[in-house]
């Protein structure tokens, strides 16, 4: 290990312990081997990270900012949890459950057109208290307005929200998975086992850019591959880069070059967010026949779909060591049970 390394590995462990951080998630979560849905595919080395076990309204990946972001809420005085997703957003159930579980009330906007019922994450949300608003869809700048608004009318009425942008995607909420990389290095020294690859769903940047930070600071031999389900390689590239220069913010770290870090794949989205592709929906089928684990037909399906077309071609070898993120989702399968058919 070089020196500027070391430094900058202490200087992130440092600064980890010392941000305010709430707990919320289960952890460690279970690392797995994935034996008998690899050999479907030709790879003798897949592994699966169980962040659908992190516990919180039926887990997922959003526990893990939520305990930084949450904890920033409690330090401002906030009083209100705001954010936005898709309509059967899993950041938004587990905003929800967060705020119950610490006292705020939670306003929730879903993008998108009310479905009929109560479909999905839709109940959670609707068990969780929270009080939600389905929004048209509408460009960047008209949705970024209408939230600058939504605030400042907020605060003339005296209230004290604290908006978490889609899918905790800032430098702060970047810290779950800086810190995610810290407890899988430790769950790999254990095991004897090194990762060269990471595969992860992409759907607002957030994660991914925990990873390559994280991975840069104490796994610098692994590399991060971000699925995309939602939105273009350019525009990902981009955003990942912003939120990683937050998070080295937030680290106290110089800023250094992750451009050739990022590798990003964006051919897997299928028609477009949310609606799922009949790759995706052959990962789910047979991931939970191999395996007994289960996976969404709107993030992970996708991710998923895409590591087997990665290997399929080579860019993922047959013996090389990968790992899948589970981000969890699964409450969205039961917004699709017309995709399922019982035999």
């Amino acid at each position: 290990m070089n020196e500027l390394l070391a430094h900058r590995q202490q200087q992130a462990q440092k600064a980890l312990f010392e941000i305010h951080r709430v707990p919320l998630a289960h952890l460690p979560t279970p690392l797995e081997k994935m034996d008998r849905f690899g050999s479907l595919y030709g790879l003798s080395n897949l592994w699966i990270k169980r962040d659908d076990c992190t516990g919180l309204a039926m887990g997922g990946n959003k526990a893990r900012k939520l305990e930084f972001l949450v904890a920033d809420a409690l330090d401002k005085k906030a009083e209100v949890l705001f954010t936005l997703g898709g309509v059967q957003s899993n950041h938004a159930r587990m905003t929800a459950a967060a705020a119950c579980r610490y006292g705020f009330d939670c306003h929730l906007w879903l993008l998108g057109d009310k479905p009929n019922g109560l479909p999905g994450n839709l109940l959670l949300d609707t068990m969780l208290g929270a009080s939600v608003d389905f929004m048209p869809n509408m460009n960047d700048a008209e949705l970024q307005k209408n939230i600058d608004d939504y605030l400042d009318s907020q605060r003339k009425q005296g209230k004290k929200p604290y908006y978490i942008p889609i899918g905790g995607g800032t430098g702060l909420g970047s810290m779950g998975y800086v810190a995610m990389i810290q407890e899988l290095s430790q769950q790999l020294k254990e095991k004897n086992l090194e990762i060269k690859t990471i595969v992860t769903a992409l759907g607002s940047g957030g994660t991914m850019a925990g990873l390559v930070l994280g991975c840069k600071l104490f796994m610098p031999q692994t590399r991060v591959l971000g699925i995309s389900v939602s939105r273009t390689t350019g525009y990902f590239h981009n955003r990942i880069l912003e939120v990683i220069r937050e998070g080295e913010i937030v680290l106290g770290l110089d800023p250094i070059d992750y451009a050739d870090d990022l590798f990003i794949y964006d051919q897997y989205v299928g028609e477009c967010y949310g609606k799922p592709t009949p790759e995706g929906l052959e990962a789910i089928n047979k991931l939970a026949l191999s395996e007994g684990i289960l996976i969404d037909p709107v993030y992970t399906g996708k991710a998923m779909a895409g590591l087997v077309d990665l290997a399929r071609e080579g860019t993922i070898a047959a013996d090389e060591p990968v790992l899948f993120i589970h981000t969890g989702g699964v409450p969205a399968i039961f917004a699709f049970e017309d995709l399922f058919h019982l035999k």
